[in-house]
């Protein structure tokens, strides 16, 4: 069954759109907006097509309680054109997929749209309640996220290399499995020697893999390979970064909120192909899992 992606039969209705609108803000000011950037396409064709647009999301975890300096005042500034509702997880029916939550967030609405990637792993009202109640639909950038994955699982260019860091290892078993399965070679930081005590990897642990990442024709990196937060651990990381973004040739994805904000730091986001916004979705969507507020869509 083929994904329901927004078309022009959407238009003159009225929309939800569950976006991924989870920006980090300073002093109630967006600091990167490249999530909003990302849903933005979406939101001008419906507001092309005449479409009275209702935006809802989360930011941050307020765990079901009012968090003013989470509030989405900034995105309501950021998109004046349209609605935008306040911090969905304010309501802990948003987390918990109460039913009052889904019929109040579907009420007056003709349609839904997931433009939240980042969300799909999780059973919210927002992500999975909503779709049972209304005519719903993938967003532009959700339906890419999709394919430019699903790709990398079914026919990736061949070599691939994938490239697994982090420090949640609980989380990145199935994935490591999963690429053992489908990519040429898989290189995991943990498995490096380490510097620093263990907060940052070596640069001749690295550079062993030069020529492999120098001969991919495709290359998935999730996950930085040290404290990058911290400049002083940055050392391995910014050295596989180099790596990678040296060859020019090779199909490169990268995801996971810490690598992605590490790579907008050095202004390489636009040296890769794909810059996921899914962070544990896309870790799910590689391993093979699959994502509840995907599955909602096709029902």
């Amino acid at each position: 069954m083929n994904l329901p992606i927004i078309d022009k039969t959407i238009a003159n209705k009225k929309v939800l759109i569950r976006g991924d609108i989870d920006v980090p803000l300073k002093d109630s000011k967006i600091v990167d907006d490249s999530r909003l950037q990302a849903i933005k396409p979406t939101i001008d064709f419906l507001l092309a097509n005449n479409c009275q647009v209702t935006l809802c999301g989360h930011i941050d975890r307020p765990e079901g309680k009012i968090v003013p300096e989470l509030s989405t005042k900034p995105i309501q500034g950021y998109f004046p054109d349209i609605k935008v509702l306040e911090n969905l997880r304010f309501d802990p029916g948003e987390e918990a997929n109460d039913e009052s939550l889904t019929k109040e967030l579907a009420g007056g609405q003709d349609v839904y749209v997931n433009e939240a990637f980042a969300t799909c792993e999780r059973a919210h009202a927002s992500i999975v309640g909503v779709p049972k109640l209304l005519p719903h639909f993938a967003g532009f950038r959700l339906a890419k996220e999709i394919e430019i994955l699903s790709k990398i699982l079914e026919n990736p260019a061949k070599p691939m290399v994938a490239i697994i860091g982090g420090i949640k290892w609980e989380t990145k078993e199935s994935l490591i499995k999963k690429m053992e399965t489908i990519a040429d070679a898989v290189v995991v930081s943990k498995d490096l020697e380490q510097a620093e005590g263990g907060k940052d990897v070596k640069l001749e642990a690295i550079d062993k893999y030069a020529e492999t990442i120098a001969r991919a024709a495709t290359i998935v990196w999730n996950g930085p390979f040290g404290t990058v937060e911290d400049f002083t651990y940055q050392v391995g990381t910014r050295r596989l970064a180099e790596l990678i973004t040296n060859n020019e040739t090779a199909y490169k994805v990268v995801g996971g909120g810490d690598t992605v904000a590490f790579i907008h730091k050095l202004g390489l986001e636009n040296k890769f192909n794909w810059v996921s916004t899914g962070g544990g979705s896309m870790l799910k969507f590689l391993s093979g899992e699959s994502l509840p507020g995907i599955e909602a869509l096709y029902g």
